[in-house]
């Protein structure tokens, strides 16, 4: 009689006998001279069957004995059944474990740029991933800010970060004439002409003061105003003649200034105020004539 599915007839060795096929082989019609060997992706590990079996999802066979399946290794992975080899983890994905289905993206502010990855690393201070996980490399802090431990601070008032700053790890000071008022700033603001700054790293810019002035933006220092001209307040961005009854010159700060009881001017620009002439009288400040 035929043997029956599962096994064989060798005529050579075993003229009668039915012989059970061996681990890793199968034989689905009766009958047969000998057995099929399993192909990759399948495996039999049981003697005298008629079909194999597929391995399953994170495992895999490719041996010359189909007798078993392998796990998946690490960084490896296998959504599929009957598969004859696993996947590799792509950039930003991982696996630390074996027989796995799926690989496990990288933690926010973590990467692996490499094929079957079995960890991620750290992001170096002053890169992160904004909040993304499973990322293939790292990004600098955005401009207006700098790295801290593992995360982005902005940069704090007179500092700043321009866009395009190689060196995440820090902010740049603010120079003289200019300021930062808020935090992140990109860039410094130039002082605005009445306004100066003559040191680094401000957050805001100081005022020039009565007679004196700024004319241009960026300004380091006040400039005094001239003889017999004067500003009208604080923060001036020039000056202007004083006007009549009133001077200045180096001991009123060059800020105009009136006239005294006694003595007049009645010329504008001047740099000092003028005594009546005798038989005459300033009996008022800020006096432009003497009267009789």
């Amino acid at each position: 009689t035929d043997c029956a599915k599962g096994k064989y007839r060798d005529g050579a060795s075993s003229p009668t006998a039915c012989i059970d096929c061996p681990l890793g082989f199968y034989q689905g019609v009766e009958g047969s001279a000998s057995c099929m060997a399993c192909t990759p992706g399948l495996y039999q590990d049981e003697m005298s069957t008629f079909a194999c079996k597929m391995c399953n999802v994170g495992a895999f066979s490719n041996a010359s004995e189909f007798f078993e399946c392998y796990m998946c290794s690490y960084g490896k992975y296998q959504d599929v059944k009957g598969q004859a080899s696993c996947l590799p983890c792509i950039p930003g994905r991982f696996n630390n474990q074996l027989n796995q289905t799926s690989c496990k993206m990288c933690p926010v502010n973590t990467f692996t740029n490499a094929i079957m990855s079995e960890t991620c690393e750290n992001c170096e201070t002053g890169q992160v991933t904004f909040n993304k996980l499973g990322q293939a490399n790292c990004q600098n802090c955005l401009a207006g800010k700098f790295g801290s431990g593992d995360k982005c601070e902005k940069c704090m008032q007179g500092q700043f970060r321009a866009a395009g700053d190689p060196d995440p790890l820090s902010c740049d000071i603010c120079p003289p004439g200019s300021h930062s008022s808020e935090k992140g700033m990109t860039n410094c603001m130039p002082c605005s002409p009445g306004t100066f700054n003559n040191a680094y790293g401000q957050s805001k810019c100081k005022v020039c003061k009565l007679g004196k002035y700024s004319l241009e933006p960026n300004a380091t220092t006040c400039k005094f105003c001239s003889k017999g001209s004067g500003t009208a307040r604080n923060g001036s961005s020039f000056c202007t003649e004083c006007p009549k009854g009133k001077y200045s010159n180096i001991d009123t700060g060059y800020s105009c200034t009136v006239c005294p009881i006694g003595t007049f001017n009645d010329v504008e620009g001047n740099d000092n105020c003028m005594n009546c002439e005798s038989g005459k009288y300033a009996l008022v400040v800020e006096s432009v004539i003497c009267e009789a």
